[in-house]
Parts: structure tokens; sequence; C-alpha cells
């Protein structure tokens, strides 16, 4: 069964290769959706993709990649999925 997250993940999160790290981990699980850092500093992840790897991805979105600090993760179950074929980094909001 398909779900759609939207995460927003705040600390050390930008300037740190964490967007590339979101992007390999969900293409590694086969999700779509994007990745995108937002003004505020904070970076935003949504992610559609079977629920078992929705839940691992969120697993190691939560720990980072070794140079990002995971201070707080929000996580928001969406009703809708996500009609993109792939999973992209997006430009900064």
């Amino acid at each position: 069964m398909l779900k759609t997250i939207r995460m927003v993940a705040s600390g050390r999160v930008q300037g740190v290769g964490f967007r590339a790290f979101v992007k390999d981990a969900a293409d590694d699980f086969g999700l779509t959706g994007y990745v995108q850092n937002l003004f505020n500093g904070e970076v935003r992840v949504v992610a559609t993709g079977e629920e078992a790897f929705i839940n691992r991805f969120i697993d190691i979105i939560r720990r980072g990649n070794g140079h990002s600090r995971i201070e707080a993760l929000e996580i928001d179950y969406l009703d809708r999925t996500e009609s993109s074929t792939n999973f992209s980094i997006k430009r900064t909001e």
C-alpha cells in the first residue's frame, strides 16, 4: 500500500550534504517525491512509496548522514500520493 509523508527536519541540515543523502536513500527504496531546503534553515521532504520502505526511510533520515544533526523531525502522513515519477532535489523555498 502506498503512503505519502511530509517531513520537516531541523538542526544542522543545510550545507552538510543532507539533501543528497536524503535523495540517495529515497532512490535506494524506490520512493518518489522531493527534498528541499527552506529559507528558515529547515529541510522539507515529501516522499511516496510502499509503507515498509517509507518506515525504513524515516529511520535512516532520523539518523542523518554523519555530518548533519537532526534536532527535530516532524512527520505528517498525507491522504494523497505524489504524482512524480522520481525523487528530486528542489530549489530552496
